[in-house]
């Protein structure tokens, strides 16, 4: 069944608490109807922003103190495309971070991704993703992270343990467009190809969604301060003062078929992380496993994952159910809401990119997938 028009909007304000976030997201993925009804939601944002920025920045400008602080935004205010903020802030105002998966993602991108080269002026280590494994969220595991990402873990505050910096793309009315299938390389860096008609549907529209750049800032200080209290491994010394890069790759989105009675086919570069040089990676996985506020069961099937230094963690969350695969001889997973349609999500790794398709039954997803090597 399709969210009512007030969750969707709730979704899109990062509102939602982390379970029906990730059942939206869910929903949303697999669903391009509601997809162009979050796209309407967000184009009305944008207009009615756009017309009430001048009067907010005068109401503001009357009620703001003359004295804020450098990490404050006024709720609802206009802000720069470069944002410094809290994590708890980031993580609930952008919906790339919402969701349970999103939680697990987070804590996945400093815990299970290696160097694989150096970059030419060897200041930076990147890590690559180039295996999955399932991992086990349960609803403890959700209510947990979701009082640590809200701010009501008590002692925990997880807006205390460094910074984000979100680059949105250069023109954020842009973020999503519609291209043509010639287009795709350019603008997505991948060869990709898109027949005219897969599974029997024909192309309907192709398009390319642009992510932002995510910097974060761990304060070292303030974690081990927390860590020696607690009997936690510390984060090694040399991390103070630098940074990590996630860089999110374009998308391109192809959408085949009728709304409703279609699939959708999404295709991107592997998501890297640009890890500053001479920090002890090892160390640093260590020290982050053993965070006393980590999720015991979280933390005990991401400690037994052997090959960490290529492998990323896939969150199966309750009602979204996520199992290995292979598809074209690679490696997948598919995820299952258990709905009679029997509809599910399947994604795998291609060459050195990543494939989606949703929409469309198991079966037919994987005749697809071999269509579209």
């Amino acid at each position: 069944m399709c969210p009512e028009e007030g969750i969707l909007q709730a979704y899109l304000d990062g509102e939602l608490d982390l379970d029906m976030a990730s059942r939206v997201a869910g929903h949303l993925a697999a669903c391009t109807a509601c997809r162009e009804r979050l796209h309407g939601l967000e184009k009305l944002a944008a207009g009615t922003g756009a017309v009430l920025a001048p009067y907010r920045l005068e109401t503001e400008a009357v009620g703001r103190p003359v004295r804020v602080p450098p990490m404050s935004f006024p709720s609802g205010g206009k802000r720069p495309l470069t944002k410094t903020r809290r994590i708890g802030d980031m993580i609930r105002q952008h919906k790339w971070f919402s969701g349970a998966a999103a939680a697990a993602l987070a804590l996945a991108v400093f815990l299970s991704w290696a160097p694989g080269r150096s970059l030419a002026a060897q200041f930076l280590n990147v890590f690559r993703m180039e295996k999955i494994q399932v991992v086990k969220i349960t609803p403890e595991d959700m209510a947990q992270l979701d009082k640590l990402l809200s701010g009501q873990g008590g002692e925990v505050d997880i807006k205390n343990f460094g910074r984000v910096e979100v680059q949105k793309p250069d023109r954020a009315e842009l973020r999503v467009k519609q291209v043509e299938p010639d287009q795709v390389a350019a603008l997505s860096g991948l060869q990709l190809d898109l027949p005219a008609t897969l599974a029997g549907r024909t192309r309907a529209a192709v398009y390319i969604e642009q992510a932002p750049t995510i910097t974060f800032t761990p304060d070292v200080e303030n974690l081990n301060s927390y860590l020696r209290k607690h009997g936690g491994v510390l984060l090694p010394a040399e991390l103070a003062g630098k940074s990590f890069t996630l860089n999110i790759p374009p998308l391109v989105i192809a959408d085949y078929g009728q709304p409703g009675k279609g699939f959708t086919l999404y295709a991107a570069r592997d998501l890297t992380i640009d890890a500053p040089q001479g920090v002890d990676l090892v160390a640093l996985r260590e020290a982050l496993l053993n965070l006393p506020f980590l999720p015991e069961n979280l933390r005990r099937q991401l400690a037994a994952i052997n090959d960490w230094q290529h492998t990323l963690p896939i969150p199966q969350t309750q009602g979204m159910a996520a199992r290995e695969i292979t598809v074209n001889g690679n490696q997948g997973v598919y995820f299952s809401d258990g709905a009679t349609n029997g509809k599910i999500i399947l994604a795998w790794r291609q060459g050195n990119s990543w494939r989606a398709i949703t929409g469309l039954s198991l079966d037919e997803a994987l005749r697809v997938a071999a269509e579209v090597k």
